[in-house]
């Protein structure tokens, strides 16, 4: 499947969203996340894992660089 056609199925106007995600560049948006769920059936769950570890690493990446204390964990 191309991107442009997974844009489609979620309803985007254009697939450069999805290949933000892909390279790592953006973190998806919970409600895109759902979609490729509904896509790819049975790797919601992965698929959730990884945004965690994404949203968990970023925070962690944002703390080092402001020198401040530790991140509270994303649930």
């Amino acid at each position: 499947m191309s991107l442009r056609g997974l844009a489609r199925l979620f309803g985007m106007s254009a697939h450069s969203g999805l290949v933000d995600y892909e390279r790592g560049l953006r973190i998806p948006p919970i409600n895109i996340m759902h979609a490729y769920g509904r896509v790819f059936v049975g790797e919601h769950a992965y698929l959730m894992r990884l945004r965690r570890a994404a949203m968990v690493e970023r925070a962690a990446n944002l703390v080092a660089a402001r020198g401040t204390a530790s991140p509270v964990e994303i649930r």
